[in-house]
């Protein structure tokens, strides 16, 4: 979460993923694969795909353990890809609790 400020007054807060942030004395720039304001997030999609996601994980890592060589290493960045999209809804969900959503 980036919190922006002017002077000792917060004015805006930014929920950004993965990203980098440069930061100086006039500004902020920020580049990152995903940036929302925490108000436009929607809590209830959010949850639904959480509950969509986390339902899918065991079944996955089931078939990782399974799985020989090349069928192994697809589904390993499968996993990844769920587990870090797991960790951003997470990080969602903190972002609504913040701002008292």
């Amino acid at each position: 979460m980036i919190e922006i400020y002017e002077g000792q007054n917060l004015t805006r807060r930014i929920f950004v993923v993965s990203g980098v942030a440069e930061v100086t004395a006039e500004r902020c720039t920020v580049l990152a694969d995903e940036a929302a304001e925490p108000d436009t997030l929607d809590r209830a999609a959010i949850e639904a795909d959480l509950r969509i996601l986390e339902g899918n994980l065991p079944s996955l890592r089931e078939q990782v353990a399974r799985a020989a060589d090349a069928d192994r290493e697809r589904l390993l960045i499968e996993l990844h890809r769920l587990e870090r999209d797991q960790a951003v809804l997470l990080a969602k969900l903190q972002a609504l609790g913040e701002i008292g959503h």
